[in-house]
């Protein structure tokens, strides 16, 4: 089954446009505008926008997986997490 989108919940008009996105199973702030060159400015990766994502980790790889250890939960905190466009 397709799920909607967040602009079934704003009227028509005026016309916006979130800036990124949300997946199905997170929350968070997303951003609706009709400014076009803001959308331009931190969507696209040629003005190296840095963007920064909290995440809570409750299992490694399938449902039912292990618990992070605490060893490895620090090392994603020291190093962090870069992600490709």
């Amino acid at each position: 089954a397709e799920c909607g989108t967040v602009l079934q919940f704003v009227p028509p008009s005026p016309r916006v446009v979130p800036v990124g996105r949300l997946d199905l199973e997170s929350e968070g702030l997303i951003i609706l505008t009709n400014h076009g060159s803001l959308v331009h400015l931190v969507t696209s990766p040629s003005y190296h926008l840095d963007k920064t994502y909290v995440v809570l980790v409750e299992r490694f790889g399938k449902p039912g997986g292990a618990p992070p250890t605490l060893d490895a939960l620090q090392r994603l905190g020291q190093k962090g997490v870069v992600l490709k466009n």
